[in-house]
């Protein structure tokens, strides 16, 4: 027994000692231990071991170097032996520690063995990273594996204040953590260079295996995004609303909701990891798309995008999903539009709506729609491809108000008054190349073209630059036309079908006649590049028109035509025409064009002339005749340099024609021409008119290049009065190119006539001989019996020449002077005679004003024994003189008029001027002499004429008292009177000049000459012949 108290006793010395041993030695153990575990040293200032009911530990001044630099000012630890070596509480307080980063490892849970663990007052340095520790504090329940935690953090960098409590669980070295939490001044731009801004958040969070996730409202000052397609940073002064966060495997997920863009919420969803922002998810209400505009940079997704984006001018878009992934730079937005409006140059859409989804590459529309004025496109659907090359295909539906379209469009006069039309259309885009497709229908449309206004319905077709007719209905009034085919740009084929009011016609097309009623009309139509081709059958029974002097055709007549024709760049063949009135019957064919015309085929049948009133120029006509025209016609060219090749036959039997204006009809003829090529031989006979007959006519003509040609006419009678017209015509000449066909024509012409007659005048036996070559009618003779007397004449008609010019050589003997100075337009002179006349004359002109003002040459006029009855020059002359009374029984106008023994006079013309210093008149009474001109372009006359009376002195101052008084020699035998002259040649004003006397001698001398002396006027031997 003592022995085991003796043992007992030392165990106990044994221990005490060493306990003892431990008391003081246990500082260094501690620091020997701890400096390597941090790779450095550590020192302990002093441990202090107690026990109240467990035992304590006081560490103090723990000071570390190594791995974890630093120092810790206490530690307090209490165990209970009873808990195994199970911490009661660890209290760790008032200390600074830098802890060098390690390589980068999967983290390890380390056990604390302790059910109160409380770290307060510290500051932890991790790289350059900076946490004030005011307190941390943990009760485990070690039964229950639990534990309930609280923290109040600080730091410079991440946060400005981090508190949290919560409870968790941990066992088998796992965590799990739950609880709420306070983070206040938390910097988000450390979490991505893209975000700035100050961040409070409060909320609830959790921890465990699958990593941290917290929850809860936040609030951002100062906040700041901006990504690679923004065109400028967002920047919000104050962003409020909840957070959602999730760590996990280096990933942060974070959720925010309850943001306000101005009155807008939106959603957002950043996911980033260790570089930064990874992807980026927005979800918002509808913004206004200025908003948009201003801060998306579109170019960013395509140039063509952008300037697209640029049309848009207002509206609201809703972001239903907005991804973007910053890694690779892509994203996928998902909006939703409404109340936008569209301008592009003058068009504008409104109210547009839908949805558009798009990424880097493409776009899709679904359900967008729109509008203009009163029209709408709905139903939108499709893709746009943007990301290598363009494509595009869309589809939708239409509503278009027919009156929008002229306000976009200019149509010309094409007006729309109401109507509507809808459908359907597809829009494919690729490339360079495009197709546009639909269909739809007109409804009830009243289109209006210069002024004329019709009732369009119908249905069509549309694909590109092409619409089909399917069919489209065309009304208005007696109108109703149906077509159907397809148009495009240089490409149509159109059927028209249906009845055809002329009114309608006439607002599009000048008609240059009187026309009314209906046509039905059976029309293709096909154009395509240069070509374009016609066929058409119309029946013109129900239509009434009338082409002055030639048809007047009623309602109920039968007549139709139909044309077949082809044009191709400047040419027009055609291939086909037949025009059917009644049983007249006419075709033609051929290729037309500016420059000519080739393989023309005419023919015309017209079986009975007679009771044909509705061809005017026939009308009237009771004799049974006929017309047949069959010509083919090789190759004519403009302008027409040589005689067409023609083949064929021209026949008229018992032909009857009113020229217009012309009231005597010609009629009874018949004519027939034979072409063979380059040979003409036409004959016509019997040329009746109501006093004239031409008995027959006939033409030869042979070659093309330089045809030769004669022309005769056999004249029975020709009375001009018969071809004169209700309005009197101008004759006009002109010069023949010389590159015309008649240039190079020569041939003869003859004109034999019995007899001539115009007015009350006759010319009998004319014959008139020409030749034509160069361009030059020569007149070779020219013969006939006329106004009394005889003409014989030659000369030319030169057309070579810019101004045609005519020359005249001849003589007219014992023609009648009255009937030719009513022929040369006099009024007021009467003179019975007949006269001389030798002429040498030429002029130039395109008409008889030219005529006068070039007249030129010279001219000879003589006649005897002849009365002058009227000329109101001679009577003032002798009213000057008074001389009815002094020469009483010598000069009677009223009565027998003054008659005289010769007269005559030779001028000389030039320009219009007739100048004579010869004139002279010899009566029994007195001797007229005079000089002076008539100018035939204003028909006036300027002269001076001497009167020498055959009476004595004496009794001339016994009869005119008034003339002692004048003259100063009173004792010489005779008088003479000398008066100036001019004025209208009609009615000239005449004044005395002077009188004067001379020996009654020479007034003997005067009174025996028999003959006319040479030395006063001479006359051309060819007068006497």
């Amino acid at each position: 027994m003592k022995k085991i108290c003796y043992i007992l006793s030392v165990f106990l010395l044994l221990l005490f000692g060493i306990g003892i041993a431990c008391y003081f030695a246990l500082p260094k153990t501690i620091s020997y231990f701890a400096s390597k575990a941090i790779n450095g040293s550590v020192n302990i200032e002093d441990i202090k071991i107690g026990y109240d009911r467990a035992l304590i530990f006081n560490v103090k001044s723990i000071e570390f170097k190594g791995d974890i630099n630093g120092f810790i000012k206490s530690v307090y630890i209490s165990f209970s032996l009873k808990k195994k070596l199970f911490f009661d509480n660890i209290i760790i307080s008032d200390f600074e520690i830098d802890i060098k980063p390690l390589k980068k490892q999967k983290p390890q849970f380390i056990k604390i063995p302790s059910e109160h663990i409380n770290v307060k007052n510290g500051i932890v340095k991790y790289e350059n990273y900076v946490f004030t520790i005011n307190n941390v504090k943990l009760d485990y329940d070690k039964n229950k594996k639990s534990f309930i935690f609280s923290m109040d953090i600080e730091n410079d960098k991440f946060f400005r204040s981090f508190k949290a409590e919560g409870t968790g669980i941990y066992s088998k070295r796992k965590l799990e953590i739950k609880g709420k939490t306070d983070i206040l001044g938390i910097n988000i731009g450390q979490i991505s260079n893209d975000l700035k801004g100050k961040a409070d958040l409060s909320g609830i969070f959790s921890y465990d295996k699958n990593g941290l996730k917290f929850e809860g409202p936040f609030n951002v000052a100062d906040f700041y995004l901006k990504l690679n397609f923004f065109s400028i940073p967002l920047q919000l002064k104050n962003v409020g609303g909840r957070i959602s966060l999730a760590y996990s495997k280096n990933l942060v997920d974070i959720k925010i909701n309850g943001v306000k863009f101005k009155t807008t919420p939106i959603e957002l969803n950043f996911k980033l990891d260790s570089e930064g922002l990874k992807t980026l998810v927005i979800n918002s209400d509808y913004i206004d798309i200025m908003d948009v505009k201003k801060y998306i940079s579109f170019s960013y997704i395509s140039k063509d995008v952008d300037k697209y984006i640029d049309f848009i001018k207002n509206g609201k878009v809703k972001t239903d999903k907005f991804i973007y992934n910053n890694r690779d730079d892509l994203f996928l937005c998902d909006l939703s539009i409404k109340d936008m409006g569209l301008i592009y140059e003058s068009f504008e859409l409104t109210q547009v709506q839908g949805n558009i989804l798009f990424d880097n590459n493409k776009a899709k529309i679904n359900r967008l729609e729109g509008r203009y004025k009163n029209s709408e496109i709905k139903d939108i659907s499709g893709e746009i491809s943007y990301g290598k090359g363009y494509y595009a295909r869309l589809k939708g539906r239409y509503f278009v108000d027919l009156t929008d379209i002229p306000s976009k469009f200019d149509l010309g006069s094409i007006r729309f008054k109401n109507g509507t039309s809808e459908g359907d259309v597809e829009f494919e885009y690729k490339g360079e190349d495009y197709r546009l497709s639909g269909k739809g229908i007109l409804n009830n449309s009243e289109v209006s073209y210069n002024n004329i206004s019709m009732i369009a319905t119908g249905n069509y077709n549309f694909s590109k630059d092409e619409v089909e007719f399917n069919p489209l209905i065309l009304s208005k009034h007696d109108t109703k036309l149906r077509l159907k085919g397809k148009w495009r740009k240089n490409f149509l084929n159109l059927k028209i079908l249906g009845n055809l009011d002329v009114e309608i016609i006439k607002k599009f097309i000048k008609i240059p006649f009187h026309v009314e009623g209906t046509a039905d009309i059976d029309a293709d139509i096909s154009k395509q590049e240069n070509t374009l081709q016609l066929l058409c059958n119309v029946n013109l029974d129900q239509l009434s028109y009338m082409i002055e002097h030639c048809l007047k055709k009623e309602k109920g007549i039968k007549n139709s035509f139909m044309l077949n024709t082809l044009k191709r760049d400047e040419f027009i063949e055609i291939r086909d025409f037949n025009f059917k009135l009644e049983d007249l019957n006419l075709s033609l064919s051929g290729i037309l064009s500016k420059k000519g015309a080739r393989n023309v085929k005419l023919k015309l049948i017209v079986p009975e002339l007679k009771n044909k009133d509705y061809l005017m120029f026939i009308k009237g006509s009771n004799e049974k005749g006929y017309v047949s025209v069959d010509l083919d016609v090789k190759e004519i060219l403009f302008p027409l340099k040589n005689i067409p090749s023609i083949y064929g036959r021209l026949e008229i039997k018992n032909g009857y024609v009113k020229i217009p204006d012309i009231s005597s009809p010609i009629n009874n003829f018949d004519v027939m021409a034979y072409f063979n090529g380059d040979k003409l031989d036409l004959k016509i006979n019997n040329i009746k008119s109501e006093n004239s007959l031409i008995k027959s006519l006939e033409f030869n003509s042979r070659g093309i290049q330089k045809p030769e040609f004669k022309l005769s006419l056999n004249i029975e009678n020709l009375d001009f009065k018969d071809f004169e017209t209700k309005v009197e015509k101008k004759i006009k000449f002109y010069s023949i190119e010389p590159d015309s066909v008649l240039a190079s024509a020569k041939g003869d012409i003859t004109l034999k006539a019995k007899e001539i007659k115009t007015g009350n005048k006759v010319g009998n036996d004319i014959i008139l001989r020409v030749n034509y070559d160069n361009r030059i009618f020569n007149m070779l003779e020219l013969k006939g019996n006329a106004l009394d007397g005889y003409i014989d004449a030659c000369g030319y008609i030169d057309l070579s020449r810019v101004i045609p010019e005519i020359s005249l050589i001849g003589k007219m003997n014992g023609i009648s002077s009255g009937d030719f100075l009513r022929m040369l337009g006099a009024k007021t002179q009467i003179i019975e005679s007949k006269e001389f006349i030798f002429f040498d004359i030429n002029f130039k002109g395109n008409d008889i004003d030219g005529f006068k003002r070039t007249l030129s040459g010279k001219t000879t006029i003589y006649s005897e024994n002849g009365v002058i009855k009227k000329m109101n020059l001679l009577s003032k002359i002798l009213g000057l003189l008074n001389v009815y009374d002094l020469l009483r029984g010598k000069v009677d106008f009223m009565s027998t008029g003054f008659n005289y023994k010769k007269t005559g006079a030779t001028f000389i013309i030039k320009n219009g001027v007739f100048t004579t210093d010869n004139y002279i008149i010899e009566s029994p009474a007195m001797i007229i002499t005079g000089q002076g001109n008539l100018n035939l372009i204003d028909e006036t006359m300027e002269g001076i004429v001497t009167v020498f009376p055959f009476v004595t002195l004496d009794k001339i101052i016994s009869k005119i008292p008034f003339i002692k008084n004048i003259l100063k020699d009173k004792k010489k035998g005779v008088v003479t009177a000398v008066f100036n002259v001019k004025g209208p040649i009609e009615d000239p004003d005449v004044k005395l000049a002077y009188m004067q006397t001379f020996s009654s001698f020479i007034m003997n001398i005067l009174r025996g000459v028999k003959e006319m002396p040479e030395s006063i006027i001479k006359f051309p031997k060819e007068l006497y012949k």
